[in-house]
Protein backbone atom coordinates (compact mmCIF):
# COMPACT_ATOMS: atom_id res chain seq x y z
CA UNK A 1 0.00 0.00 0.00
CA UNK A 2 2.93 2.56 0.92
CA UNK A 3 4.70 1.81 -2.99
CA UNK A 4 1.15 2.48 -4.29
CA UNK A 5 1.18 5.49 -1.97
CA UNK A 6 4.54 6.84 -2.96
CA UNK A 7 3.99 6.31 -7.11
CA UNK A 8 0.33 8.56 -7.33
CA UNK A 9 2.37 11.27 -4.73
CA UNK A 10 5.43 10.76 -7.60
CA UNK A 11 2.81 11.17 -10.34
CA UNK A 12 0.90 13.93 -9.43
CA UNK A 13 4.17 15.77 -8.13
CA UNK A 14 5.60 15.10 -12.24
CA UNK A 15 2.32 16.10 -13.26
CA UNK A 16 2.47 19.23 -11.11
CA UNK A 17 5.87 20.10 -12.71
CA UNK A 18 5.02 19.43 -16.11
CA UNK A 19 1.71 22.34 -15.82
CA UNK A 20 4.46 24.98 -14.23
CA UNK A 21 7.00 24.17 -16.78
CA UNK A 22 5.02 24.27 -19.71
CA UNK A 23 2.00 26.61 -21.40
CA UNK A 24 -1.23 26.27 -20.04
CA UNK A 25 -4.62 27.68 -21.24
CA UNK A 26 -8.14 27.58 -21.76
CA UNK A 27 -9.15 25.40 -24.47
CA UNK A 28 -12.91 25.96 -26.43
CA UNK A 29 -12.02 23.51 -29.83
CA UNK A 30 -13.50 24.24 -32.97
CA UNK A 31 -13.04 23.19 -36.43
CA UNK A 32 -10.38 23.70 -39.02
CA UNK A 33 -12.37 25.69 -40.89
CA UNK A 34 -13.18 27.90 -37.99
CA UNK A 35 -9.65 28.39 -36.85
CA UNK A 36 -8.27 29.27 -40.28
CA UNK A 37 -7.55 32.84 -40.50
CA UNK A 38 -5.07 36.04 -38.89
CA UNK A 39 -4.80 36.87 -35.93
CA UNK A 40 -3.35 40.07 -34.03
CA UNK A 41 -1.23 39.98 -31.17
CA UNK A 42 -2.92 41.38 -28.67
CA UNK A 43 -1.34 40.33 -25.04
CA UNK A 44 2.34 40.11 -24.64
CA UNK A 45 3.13 40.81 -20.92
CA UNK A 46 5.46 39.35 -18.03
CA UNK A 47 4.03 39.57 -14.80
CA UNK A 48 6.30 39.60 -11.49
CA UNK A 49 5.25 37.16 -8.71
CA UNK A 50 3.05 39.24 -5.62
CA UNK A 51 5.19 39.58 -2.52
CA UNK A 52 1.95 38.79 -0.52
CA UNK A 53 0.41 35.35 -2.15
CA UNK A 54 -2.83 36.11 -0.30
CA UNK A 55 -3.45 39.10 -2.42
CA UNK A 56 -2.39 38.07 -5.96
CA UNK A 57 -3.59 41.44 -7.26
CA UNK A 58 -1.94 43.92 -5.38
CA UNK A 59 0.70 45.84 -7.25
CA UNK A 60 -1.08 44.03 -10.33
CA UNK A 61 0.10 46.61 -13.05
CA UNK A 62 3.39 47.88 -11.25
CA UNK A 63 4.79 44.09 -11.73
CA UNK A 64 3.33 43.52 -14.98
CA UNK A 65 5.59 44.77 -18.04
CA UNK A 66 3.68 45.06 -21.56
CA UNK A 67 6.01 44.36 -24.49
CA UNK A 68 3.54 45.14 -26.50
CA UNK A 69 3.66 49.20 -25.36
CA UNK A 70 7.32 49.12 -24.30
CA UNK A 71 8.39 48.08 -28.01
CA UNK A 72 5.84 49.05 -30.13
CA UNK A 73 5.26 45.36 -31.06
CA UNK A 74 2.71 44.68 -34.43
CA UNK A 75 2.74 40.94 -34.90
CA UNK A 76 0.22 38.95 -36.61
CA UNK A 77 0.12 34.80 -37.02
CA UNK A 78 -2.24 33.75 -40.17
CA UNK A 79 -3.62 30.29 -40.32
CA UNK A 80 -3.37 29.71 -43.74
CA UNK A 81 -3.66 25.87 -43.39
CA UNK A 82 -3.47 22.42 -41.45
CA UNK A 83 0.11 22.97 -42.49
CA UNK A 84 1.91 26.29 -43.03
CA UNK A 85 1.15 29.83 -42.13
CA UNK A 86 2.88 33.02 -41.78
CA UNK A 87 4.16 35.17 -39.32
CA UNK A 88 4.71 39.23 -39.50
CA UNK A 89 6.50 41.24 -36.57
CA UNK A 90 8.25 44.29 -36.18
CA UNK A 91 8.78 47.00 -33.27
CA UNK A 92 10.55 49.89 -32.42
CA UNK A 93 13.93 47.94 -32.88
CA UNK A 94 13.17 45.31 -35.34
CA UNK A 95 12.31 46.12 -39.19
CA UNK A 96 8.93 44.97 -40.24
CA UNK A 97 9.48 40.94 -42.00
CA UNK A 98 7.23 38.05 -42.78
CA UNK A 99 7.80 34.56 -43.03
CA UNK A 100 6.43 31.14 -43.18
CA UNK A 101 5.72 29.10 -40.39
CA UNK A 102 4.68 25.22 -40.07
CA UNK A 103 1.88 24.02 -38.61
CA UNK A 104 0.36 21.34 -36.96
CA UNK A 105 -3.21 20.92 -35.48
CA UNK A 106 -3.75 18.91 -32.21
CA UNK A 107 -7.23 18.07 -32.17
CA UNK A 108 -9.55 17.45 -29.44
CA UNK A 109 -9.75 13.71 -27.47
CA UNK A 110 -13.35 13.85 -27.28
CA UNK A 111 -14.60 15.71 -30.35
CA UNK A 112 -11.75 14.68 -33.07
CA UNK A 113 -12.94 16.91 -35.11
CA UNK A 114 -12.51 19.87 -33.53
CA UNK A 115 -9.24 21.26 -33.27
CA UNK A 116 -7.62 22.09 -29.20
CA UNK A 117 -4.24 23.54 -29.82
CA UNK A 118 -2.28 24.86 -33.11
CA UNK A 119 1.13 24.56 -32.61
CA UNK A 120 3.57 26.46 -34.83
CA UNK A 121 7.91 26.75 -35.66
CA UNK A 122 9.48 28.72 -37.16
CA UNK A 123 12.66 26.70 -38.28
CA UNK A 124 15.11 25.68 -35.57
CA UNK A 125 15.30 29.16 -34.05
CA UNK A 126 14.73 27.45 -30.56
CA UNK A 127 16.93 30.02 -29.00
CA UNK A 128 13.99 32.68 -29.41
CA UNK A 129 11.69 30.19 -27.93
CA UNK A 130 8.48 32.00 -25.23
CA UNK A 131 8.73 34.77 -27.44
CA UNK A 132 6.00 35.42 -29.95
CA UNK A 133 7.34 34.51 -33.46
CA UNK A 134 10.86 32.77 -32.96
CA UNK A 135 11.22 28.82 -31.89
CA UNK A 136 8.18 27.27 -31.42
CA UNK A 137 4.79 28.22 -29.67
CA UNK A 138 1.82 25.58 -28.84
CA UNK A 139 -1.39 28.00 -28.60
CA UNK A 140 -4.91 26.77 -26.93
CA UNK A 141 -7.81 27.49 -29.17
CA UNK A 142 -10.27 29.15 -27.08
CA UNK A 143 -13.87 30.16 -29.45
CA UNK A 144 -16.46 31.51 -28.01
CA UNK A 145 -19.64 33.45 -29.27
CA UNK A 146 -17.62 36.77 -28.58
CA UNK A 147 -14.41 36.13 -28.72
CA UNK A 148 -11.98 34.23 -30.85
CA UNK A 149 -8.24 33.81 -29.31
CA UNK A 150 -5.20 31.34 -29.42
CA UNK A 151 -3.06 31.80 -26.30
CA UNK A 152 -1.22 30.56 -23.72
CA UNK A 153 0.34 31.09 -20.25
CA UNK A 154 3.77 30.05 -18.50
CA UNK A 155 3.14 30.33 -14.82
CA UNK A 156 6.46 31.88 -12.44
CA UNK A 157 8.63 28.96 -10.57
CA UNK A 158 10.71 29.18 -8.41
CA UNK A 159 12.26 25.38 -8.68
CA UNK A 160 15.68 23.77 -7.65
CA UNK A 161 16.42 23.09 -11.06
CA UNK A 162 14.87 25.22 -12.98
CA UNK A 163 13.61 29.25 -12.00
CA UNK A 164 11.40 31.63 -14.01
CA UNK A 165 10.99 34.58 -12.08
CA UNK A 166 7.66 36.00 -13.59
CA UNK A 167 4.30 34.32 -15.07
CA UNK A 168 3.87 35.14 -18.95
CA UNK A 169 0.65 35.48 -20.99
CA UNK A 170 0.38 35.68 -24.73
CA UNK A 171 -2.59 36.04 -26.76
CA UNK A 172 -3.70 36.37 -30.61
CA UNK A 173 -7.39 37.43 -31.34
CA UNK A 174 -8.93 36.71 -34.52
CA UNK A 175 -9.22 39.79 -36.78
CA UNK A 176 -10.49 38.10 -40.26
CA UNK A 177 -10.77 35.07 -42.28
CA UNK A 178 -7.96 35.62 -44.71
CA UNK A 179 -5.86 33.05 -45.01
CA UNK A 180 -2.99 34.85 -46.76
CA UNK A 181 -1.55 38.02 -46.21
CA UNK A 182 -4.18 40.44 -47.69
CA UNK A 183 -5.43 41.68 -44.44
CA UNK A 184 -2.09 42.47 -42.63
CA UNK A 185 -0.82 43.91 -45.92
CA UNK A 186 -4.01 46.36 -46.23
CA UNK A 187 -3.35 47.13 -42.11
CA UNK A 188 0.02 48.02 -42.36
CA UNK A 189 0.05 49.39 -46.14
CA UNK A 190 2.54 47.03 -47.59
CA UNK A 191 2.90 44.28 -50.03
CA UNK A 192 5.02 41.46 -47.85
CA UNK A 193 6.65 38.94 -49.98
CA UNK A 194 7.66 35.49 -48.00
CA UNK A 195 10.23 33.46 -48.95
CA UNK A 196 9.30 29.47 -48.29
CA UNK A 197 9.56 27.94 -45.17
CA UNK A 198 12.74 25.28 -47.23
CA UNK A 199 14.40 28.37 -48.07
CA UNK A 200 13.92 31.30 -45.90
CA UNK A 201 17.43 31.11 -44.11
CA UNK A 202 19.35 30.80 -46.92
CA UNK A 203 18.37 34.35 -47.93
CA UNK A 204 21.23 36.47 -48.20
CA UNK A 205 24.92 36.80 -49.93
CA UNK A 206 26.60 33.79 -50.27
CA UNK A 207 30.55 33.62 -50.67
CA UNK A 208 33.71 31.10 -51.88
CA UNK A 209 36.92 32.95 -51.63
CA UNK A 210 39.04 30.64 -54.35
CA UNK A 211 42.08 32.27 -54.65
CA UNK A 212 44.25 29.94 -52.34
CA UNK A 213 42.25 26.98 -53.83
CA UNK A 214 44.49 25.09 -56.75
CA UNK A 215 41.29 23.14 -56.75
CA UNK A 216 38.78 25.75 -57.97
CA UNK A 217 38.48 27.35 -61.18
CA UNK A 218 37.76 30.93 -59.48
CA UNK A 219 39.27 33.22 -57.75
CA UNK A 220 35.77 34.18 -55.97
CA UNK A 221 32.60 32.96 -56.42
CA UNK A 222 29.73 35.05 -54.90
CA UNK A 223 25.68 33.97 -54.97
CA UNK A 224 23.12 36.55 -53.93
CA UNK A 225 20.02 34.15 -53.22
CA UNK A 226 16.66 36.22 -52.71
CA UNK A 227 14.45 33.97 -51.52
CA UNK A 228 11.36 35.98 -51.18
CA UNK A 229 11.81 36.65 -54.46
CA UNK A 230 12.56 33.27 -55.66
CA UNK A 231 15.78 35.08 -58.05
CA UNK A 232 19.43 34.93 -57.28
CA UNK A 233 22.33 36.88 -58.80
CA UNK A 234 25.53 35.28 -59.30
CA UNK A 235 29.21 37.19 -59.80
CA UNK A 236 32.51 35.18 -59.95
CA UNK A 237 35.98 36.24 -61.25
CA UNK A 238 37.65 32.88 -63.06
CA UNK A 239 41.35 32.41 -62.49
CA UNK A 240 42.04 32.70 -66.49
CA UNK A 241 39.72 35.33 -66.91
CA UNK A 242 40.49 39.69 -66.03
CA UNK A 243 37.15 40.81 -65.67
CA UNK A 244 33.58 39.75 -63.46
CA UNK A 245 31.06 37.62 -65.30
CA UNK A 246 28.01 39.15 -63.54
CA UNK A 247 24.42 36.99 -64.32
CA UNK A 248 21.36 38.72 -62.53
CA UNK A 249 17.72 37.31 -61.87
CA UNK A 250 18.53 33.87 -62.23
CA UNK A 251 15.27 31.90 -61.33
CA UNK A 252 15.78 30.30 -57.94
CA UNK A 253 14.05 26.96 -57.80
CA UNK A 254 14.60 23.40 -55.44
CA UNK A 255 13.75 19.85 -55.12
CA UNK A 256 14.11 18.16 -52.04
CA UNK A 257 14.92 14.31 -51.85
CA UNK A 258 15.85 12.72 -48.15
CA UNK A 259 17.94 14.89 -46.61
CA UNK A 260 19.44 16.46 -49.76
CA UNK A 261 18.19 19.57 -51.03
CA UNK A 262 19.40 20.41 -54.29
CA UNK A 263 19.42 24.37 -55.77
CA UNK A 264 19.06 25.16 -59.52
CA UNK A 265 19.40 28.97 -60.37
CA UNK A 266 18.80 29.52 -63.94
CA UNK A 267 19.44 26.79 -66.86
CA UNK A 268 22.72 25.38 -65.78
CA UNK A 269 23.72 26.54 -61.67
CA UNK A 270 23.46 24.01 -59.40
CA UNK A 271 24.13 23.99 -56.12
CA UNK A 272 23.26 21.46 -53.07
CA UNK A 273 23.36 21.62 -48.94
CA UNK A 274 21.80 19.13 -46.34
CA UNK A 275 18.03 19.42 -45.29
CA UNK A 276 16.07 18.78 -42.26
CA UNK A 277 12.66 19.93 -41.63
CA UNK A 278 12.82 20.76 -38.63
CA UNK A 279 16.35 23.08 -39.18
CA UNK A 280 15.87 24.28 -42.75
CA UNK A 281 19.67 24.83 -44.64
CA UNK A 282 21.43 28.44 -44.51
CA UNK A 283 24.17 27.48 -46.27
CA UNK A 284 24.71 26.90 -49.81
CA UNK A 285 27.78 23.75 -51.05
CA UNK A 286 29.18 23.11 -54.61
CA UNK A 287 29.90 19.56 -55.07
CA UNK A 288 32.33 18.04 -57.74
CA UNK A 289 31.43 14.46 -58.67
CA UNK A 290 34.58 12.56 -58.48
CA UNK A 291 36.66 11.36 -61.82
CA UNK A 292 39.00 8.57 -63.07
CA UNK A 293 41.81 11.12 -61.85
CA UNK A 294 40.61 12.40 -58.63
CA UNK A 295 38.19 9.41 -56.73
CA UNK A 296 37.21 11.65 -54.18
CA UNK A 297 34.21 14.27 -54.71
CA UNK A 298 35.24 17.73 -54.22
CA UNK A 299 33.14 20.04 -51.88
CA UNK A 300 33.29 23.86 -51.86
CA UNK A 301 31.08 25.49 -48.44
CA UNK A 302 30.32 29.02 -48.89
CA UNK A 303 30.25 31.22 -46.16
CA UNK A 304 27.18 33.63 -45.63
CA UNK A 305 26.96 37.48 -45.48
CA UNK A 306 24.07 39.46 -44.65
CA UNK A 307 23.27 42.64 -46.29
CA UNK A 308 25.05 44.83 -44.78
CA UNK A 309 27.85 45.24 -47.70
CA UNK A 310 27.07 45.65 -51.00
CA UNK A 311 28.74 43.02 -54.10
CA UNK A 312 31.34 45.68 -54.66
CA UNK A 313 32.83 45.78 -51.16
CA UNK A 314 32.93 42.16 -50.55
CA UNK A 315 34.79 41.51 -53.79
CA UNK A 316 37.19 44.52 -52.64
CA UNK A 317 37.55 42.87 -49.00
CA UNK A 318 38.51 39.64 -51.08
CA UNK A 319 41.35 41.19 -53.28
CA UNK A 320 42.66 43.01 -50.34
CA UNK A 321 43.09 39.85 -47.89
CA UNK A 322 45.18 38.29 -51.19
CA UNK A 323 47.44 41.40 -52.22
CA UNK A 324 51.15 40.84 -51.61
CA UNK A 325 52.24 42.55 -48.66
CA UNK A 326 54.69 45.32 -49.85
CA UNK A 327 57.98 45.13 -47.77
CA UNK A 328 59.04 48.28 -46.27
CA UNK A 329 63.39 49.04 -46.67
CA UNK A 330 63.91 47.74 -42.33
CA UNK A 331 61.71 44.76 -43.24
CA UNK A 332 64.72 44.28 -46.26
CA UNK A 333 67.41 44.67 -43.96
CA UNK A 334 68.21 48.25 -45.96
CA UNK A 335 68.57 51.54 -44.19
Amino acid sequence: MKKKLTAVLIAVCVLAMACMLTACYVSRPDTEENVMGTYKLSVFTHTLPASDPENPEADLEARTTDFIKTKGISAYLVVASKERGYYVYKDNDVALYAKEVKLTFIYDDEDTEKVKEIKYTSGGDFHGDDYPGKGEETLGVNFTKSSKILSFYLPSWNGNLIKRDHSQQVTYEKVSDATDLSYVNEQLNVSLAVAPYETAKLDGIHVYDGYTDERCDYNYYIVDLKAAEKKANVYYLEKTAEEQTTLTDLPFTYTIEGDKMTIKLGDSITFTTYYSDAYPPAYIQKVIPATEENGTDEYFYFSIHGRSQTIPEIVAEIESAHQPVEETPEENGEE
